[in-house]
């Protein structure tokens, strides 16, 4: 497994308390108050990229200081559109799809502890092509989901095989996809194929999406989900809300946050 040890950010993260999301996000914006700036225009392009131009560990740091009120912010609405009977197993699985950080990963827990659900994550596995953006993902996973078996993929979307789709018959998966399916650098069809071959059990998907105004990118989740299914539950964060938000991110003015829920398969109860 790949992960991150014995940096300053891994010594600051082991000492604090991380139970929460918002704990993590101001450690990290106090961390950043001694690094290095970083522009708006850097920032919008990160979240625009999947963390795509991080390439230090004080930048993934201060991406976190940065941004990391605003995951906050996001990450009860597309969770709660979840259906219930998720939150009723005991343990789940989680594949993380182009994870970054492992930031949704991390509010999935932070959403569970708020909501009182108690539930056992059985093993993450984080599939991520920045060998960097993956060390320090496995980090925040052992940190958030102490008890899960931890598997790291250090590749690229197209380069998946069936073997890196860790599923269970017996134990459900959340798959998360969070700004990764309007991106148009890897095969969507490939990739749909891939899944509907490997998938077992009872498999939950959330899609998260931030869209800035490209129908074409804007697509394709709901082409994604179509090749499974066609029940699915859709939402968009209000404008209203959005706006809220807009106060603190001037550099997200006029973005949309929609997010797609669907589930497939059956377990032994059918």
């Amino acid at each position: 497994m790949l992960i991150e040890k014995h940096t300053d950010y891994y010594d600051h993260l082991k000492k604090k308390n991380c139970e929460y999301f918002s704990s993590l996000w101001l450690l990290c914006s106090e961390l950043m108050k001694e690094l290095p700036p970083l522009s708006d225009a850097f920032y919008l392009d990160a979240i625009k990229h999947g963390g795509a131009n991080l390439n230090s560990e004080s930048q993934m740091t201060s991406y976190l200081g940065y941004f990391g009120k605003f995951y906050e912010f996001l990450h009860s609405y597309p969770y709660d559109i979840l259906p219930y009977e998720f939150f009723e197993n005991e343990k789940i699985n989680i594949v993380d799809y182009d994870c970054g950080m492992a930031i949704w990963t991390m509010l999935y827990k932070h959403f569970s502890i708020l909501s009182d659900y108690t539930q056992w994550v059985n093993n993450v596995t984080l599939i991520e092509p920045s060998e960097l953006l993956l060390k320090r993902a496995a980090l925040h996973t052992s940190v958030f989901c102490p008890e899960a078996s931890i598997r790291t993929v250090n590749k690229k979307l197209d380069d998946l095989t069936q073997d890196d789709i860790d599923c269970d018959d017996s134990i459900p998966t959340l798959h998360i996809f969070s700004d990764v399916l309007e991106r148009t650098d890897f095969e969507l069809e490939k990739l749909a194929r891939l899944l509907n071959n490997s998938l077992k059990g009872v498999n939950y998907f959330i899609c998260v999406q931030l869209y800035f105004g490209d129908y074409q990118k804007d697509t394709r989740v709901g082409r994604f989900a179509s090749f499974f299914t066609r029940e699915k539950s859709f939402g968009s964060i209000p404008l209203r809300d959005m706006g809220l938000a807009y106060g603190d991110y001037p550099v997200l003015l006029g973005t949309r946050c929609n997010y797609t829920v669907f589930t497939v398969g059956e377990d032994d109860k059918g």
